[in-house]
């Protein structure tokens, strides 16, 4: 065991004036006015390139009880030891050869001086406010809070006498249920292409006879230990010796199972020597909190040995295997043994010195870790859901989903990727010509381990009814996510029978708004419904007079009429797209329909939300035509009938039509122009400003809502039934409408009810 008091030379004044790093001046000085800490000595060690200056001290802790279980005392000699580079901590080391094994010690790779682990923040930033007088105190609480039990609590995870070490060893996130499927191999690759600088090595777990087995540079042997009882850990093991000693002697016996799986490998037919396969040994350790408990967690661990160790010298140093006399190139079980038989573990001399370097085992990103990390649950998560549309918003929109755990996504897209598609979404140049659907499958699917997310992907439109596999993931799902930017796909998504619940996305022209339209839960209110509801809140309100009108110039992406894009900045669709994912999956938790619209303030430094009313809808079938709308309609139908009693009066019926759903939408009434002729026994609706208010209800819908007819009220005691007038009227509106196809609609209002009426020419 190494030791700082060794380190070095000494200087002959303790002042600190032969010190040449400032921290390490400071520290001095700090000590030489602290009551509590006496400087002992002070040593410089002097390298090619580095240097090390060394005060030692007692360090007094005056609350530090001399009976404390922990075995902490009031006096401690301590190694304060100080480096050049400003990026490198000072360390704080116990001069005790027996200061116990506590927990928050740092890795050490021998076994040495304890070395206090101080600081909970990254040096990087703990040097912004460091201090010697701050860096003393810490000392003593660190002293304190050890002796007392109180740094390591009581739901803290469990932890190994082996420290943390600099490499990593990524396993996926079902290797424990997968790696014992005997079809299925372990394959490791580094990250790095230089193996002197490996940091990360991944491990995948591969159908046995895939191709890059066969240039494969890792040997795994993967071995779950006994359990053992978790205690602080000591330093980071570098050979076989010091890891037998860190965890056999601990309970966590390894070195049976690890020579029975040499043995196994080796088979009837032995192994060919190979130096340039390392390997690796994969450890998974059952540790208790307390002895004979049950294993409270697994904690994994990885040790690549010595390049001059392939499996076969391995298997030779522990008494596995045997190279026969004069066969250089292949070893073997030793014939004279039985099939199930090894030899005795050999002497440690053969075998402890053999050198091995750790690397710290994580595992790649699972669902229940991608949930804890949005910080929502499980059973919120637990459905299934399609994405129609997986452009701009809607790529954003799932891979936020697939990143959080949230549901299980089935994509439909009928989409290429276009070379200005790149731009702004999450496809990228190589992807360009690539099925949209695809591409975001894979680079969804691809946040989590190899087939260890379920996601499917279908090129095709979702209304598309010919669709087989379309059909069935609808009827298999509880939401569908429209980002398609048609209308058709939401209209159709709508009508159609079932209890998946349609929810539609999309942005403004401008990109200053985003809208979020949702069916409720039971579907009373349907998707084609709540669109003519949309509309007419972009009617009513003062704020909404821009909303679907584009500010900016078309961006043309080619020639044809349809290859036309708007500037947005890319940064507004990732900005509504974190907005509305959130939105979608409140909405989805809750049992409502909702119509929302989220709108930037004039700084952009935020988002105005408003929140449109959607009230029950109203289907009236008339012919081979449905007419949709409202209790709202209905409503005010009633409240300007009654406001202009005893009198008579009518206005103009705001909607349009969908002749593929042979369906009329109501989307708003108007009152009468102030130039009508109204009396107790007659109505005539007059024009001034008519023509001013349908043209401005068409431009803020971006030409979708317009006059589709006519509406009257009846007085008291006369049923809302047509009059030969009335007929004469629809008439009329028929001929009229009937010049670009649409039918004539006619709304009655009388006492306490309502009739539609449709004629078509």
């Amino acid at each position: 065991m190494s030791s700082w008091k060794d380190v070095g030379e000494a200087v002959p004044t303790l002042d600190g004036s032969a010190l040449e790093i400032e921290s390490a001046r400071a520290a001095v000085r700090a000590c030489l006015r602290h009551p509590n800490f006496q400087v002992d000595q002070i040593r410089v060690w002097s390298g090619a390139e580095s240097r090390a200056e060394i005060i030692l001290v007692d360090c007094i802790s005056d609350h530090v009880t001399s009976d404390n279980p922990v075995g902490i005392k009031v006096r401690e000699p301590m190694a304060l030891v100080f480096y050049p580079s400003p990026e490198t901590p000072p360390g704080v080391f116990s001069l005790r050869p027996d200061f116990p094994p506590v927990h928050h010690l740092n890795a050490q790779e021998v076994p040495g001086d304890a070395s206090l682990c101080l600081y909970f923040e990254p040096w990087s930033a703990t040097r912004r406010s460091w201090t010697a007088e701050k860096h003393l105190r810490r000392i003593q609480w660190w002293l304190l809070e050890t002796s007392r039990g109180n740094l390591h609590l009581a739901d803290q995870p469990l932890e190994l006498p082996v420290l943390a070490a600099p490499m990593t060893l990524v396993l996926p996130t079902n290797f424990g249920e997968t790696s014992k499927d005997p079809q299925k191999g372990i394959l490791i690759g580094r990250v790095e292409e230089d193996i002197s600088k490996i940091r990360y090595l991944r491990a995948a777990l591969l159908p046995k006879g895939h191709q890059d087995f066969q240039s494969h540079q890792f040997v795994p042997l993967v071995v779950e230990t006994s359990p053992m009882l978790h205690k602080a850990p000591g330093w980071i093991p570098t050979t076989l010796g010091h890891l037998y000693d860190a965890l056999e002697r601990n309970g966590a016996q390894f070195m049976d199972a690890l020579r029975q799986q040499i043995w196994d490998l080796a088979g009837d037919a032995g192994l060919q020597r190979n130096p340039t396969k390392l390997c690796v040994l994969i450890l998974s350790i059952p540790l208790v909190r307390k002895s004979q408990g049950r294993p409270e967690t697994y904690v994994g661990k990885a040790f690549v040995f010595d390049k001059e160790f392939d499996v076969t010298r391995l298997g030779e140093c522990l008494g596995v295997l045997v190279a026969p006399p004069g066969n250089a190139t292949h070893v073997f079980r030793d014939r004279n043994l039985g099939s199930s038989k090894m030899h005795p573990l050999p002497s440690e001399d053969a075998w402890s010195g053999i050198r091995i370097a750790q690397f710290e085992v994580q595992f790649t990103s699972s669902l229940e870790l991608a949930r804890k990390n949005a910080g929502i649950s499980d059973i919120s998560c637990d459905f299934k859901g399609v994405q129609a549309g997986v452009g701009a918003l809607g790529s954003l929109l799932v891979d936020i989903w697939v990143k959080a755990g949230w549901g299980t996504w089935t994509l439909v897209d009928p989409d290429y990727v276009a070379p200005h598609n790149v731009l702004r979404h999450i496809a990228k140049d190589p992807h360009i010509g690539q099925k949209k659907v695809e591409v975001v499958g894979a680079m969804t699917r691809a946040t989590f381990a190899l087939d260890s997310y379920a996601l499917k992907e279908i090129f095709g439109s979702a209304n598309d009814p010919q669709i087989q596999e379309v059909f069935e993931a609808l009827e298999g799902a509880s939401l569908v996510v429209d980002c398609t930017t048609t209308l058709e796909v939401p209209r159709d998504l709508g009508i159609r029978p079932g209890k998946c619940r349609v929810v539609s996305a999309f942005l403004n022209p401008s990109g200053e708004s985003s809208v979020l339209l949702a069916e409720d839960r039971e579907r009373s209110v349907r998707m084609h419904a709540i669109e003519a509801q949309y509309y007419r809140m972009l009617i009513r309100e003062g704020w909404a007079k821009n909303h679907l009108k584009s500010l900016n110039l078309p961006l043309w992406v080619g020639a044809g009429c349809r290859e036309a894009s708007v500037p947005i900045p890319q940064s507004w669709i990732y900005a509504h797209a974190g907005l509305l994912a959130v939105q979608i999956q409140q909405t989805y938790e809750s049992t409502a329909a909702r119509i929302q619209i989220l709108t930037f303030t004039e700084e952009r430094a935020g988002c105005v939300s408003h929140l449109g009313t959607v009230r029950m809808p109203i289907e009236t079938v008339t012919g081979v035509w449905t007419v949709v709308w409202d209790e709202g309609t209905r409503d005010r139908l009633f409240e300007i009938r009654a406001t202009h009693l005893p009198s008579e009066t009518g206005g103009v019926v705001l909607g349009y039509s969908d002749h593929v759903l042979r369906r009329l939408f109501i989307v708003d009434v108007l009152e009468a122009p102030p130039d009508s002729d109204a009396s107790r026994t007659g109505f005539t609706r007059g024009v001034q400003g008519l023509r001013e208010v349908v043209e401005e209800a068409t431009a803020r819908t971006r030409g979708i809502v317009t006059n589709i007819g006519e509406w009257h009220a009846h007085p008291p005691g006369c049923p809302p039934f047509p009059s030969a007038l009335d007929k004469a009227l629809i008439a009329q509106l028929s001929s009229d409408l009937g010049q670009d196809g649409e039918p004539a609609l006619m709304v009655i209002v009388g006492e306490g009810a309502i009739s539609i009426n449709l004629l078509e020419r």
